[in-house]
């Protein structure tokens, strides 16, 4: 199986106040897991992240993201 298109990245970030602050992303990037240099994948995936500062040298986050990932010259369901 082969996989075609480009690789790509996007963020989108939001401050509504001074101590918070939202950020969006999309990806589509080619990736390879460290234990196995040969499963290459496309991850495709979304996700978001919410940080919280409620003084100067504090910052509380909260991730949430997804991915799809395709292997690369395998036929792996």
């Amino acid at each position: 199986m082969e996989m075609a298109g480009d690789v790509w990245g996007a963020e989108l970030q939001w401050s509504p106040t001074e101590s918070t602050r939202i950020v969006l992303r999309r990806w589509r990037e080619l990736k390879a897991h460290l234990d196995a240099e040969s499963d290459h994948f496309v991850s495709t995936g979304e996700g978001i992240v919410a940080t919280w500062l409620p003084v100067a040298k504090v910052a509380l986050s909260l991730q949430l993201s997804r991915d799809q990932q395709r292997y690369i010259g395998a036929d792996v369901d």
